[in-house]
């Protein structure tokens, strides 16, 4: 994998009545495949397309910007990247395979921890955020018919990828094999002290240990 320069964005919403939602623009900036830095204002819509929308300034012309015209962007604090050549898992536990999309950085380091965030309903639907933050969506069904899915995926120093199960036997199976290298990490995970939703602090313990060393 490329080396990185990670950032975060988040995103905004507007629900109207019925079908639609309208997305803002937001200060950012994004970062073209020579890592050089591009500012302006950034619009992201969570859609399976992977694209972005940038203008440099209010009432410019829009330009759209695929996963494979940038490795990363920011809007405010939070960043996006591009992950290449992954799995995610959807709500049945089939794995499936992806050329490149956009994941949020969760804790950077050594070790990297991202979420890849998938959705599944019925009906015509397009990609959703993550609910305890601003999002964009196109839906025409009930919103109870959406389910959102969500996938940590660690990418260590190499770019190798490595799902993170969220079945409990197969998370401690999988992890306990991952981590062996160390032991008091290990233990935790084996006392289901770490479980799927513990994977950043599990992640940042880790990154403190290697960093330190």
């Amino acid at each position: 994998m490329k080396k990185i320069i990670l950032f975060f964005p988040m995103l905004l919403l507007c629900i109207a009545a019925n079908s639609q939602v309208f997305a803002d623009y937001f200060e950012g900036c994004y970062y073209d495949t020579k890592g050089q830095k591009h500012k302006g204002l950034i619009r992201y819509d969570f859609d399976y397309k992977r694209q972005i929308k940038f203008k440099v300034r209010e009432y410019e012309k829009v330009k759209t910007l695929s996963v494979d015209k940038i490795i990363g962007f920011v809007i405010e604090t939070d960043s996006f990247f591009v992950l290449k050549k992954f799995y995610h898992e959807d709500t049945k536990g089939r794995e499936h395979y992806e050329e490149a999309h956009f994941v949020e950085m969760i804790e950077p380091g050594p070790l990297t921890l991202v979420i890849h965030y998938t959705t599944y309903g019925y009906g015509n639907s397009v990609f959703v955020g993550p609910p305890n933050i601003p999002h964009l969506t196109i839906r025409f069904f009930p919103e109870e018919e959406l389910e959102l899915w969500e996938n940590f995926i660690l990418v260590d120093a190499t770019g190798r990828t490595t799902l993170v199960k969220k079945d409990p036997k197969k998370f401690k199976s999988s992890m306990v094999a991952y981590f062996k290298a160390y032991p008091d990490i290990v233990d935790k995970i084996e006392k289901e002290e770490y479980k799927w939703e513990n994977m950043p602090e599990l992640v940042r313990e880790l990154n403190i240990k290697l960093l330190s060393n």
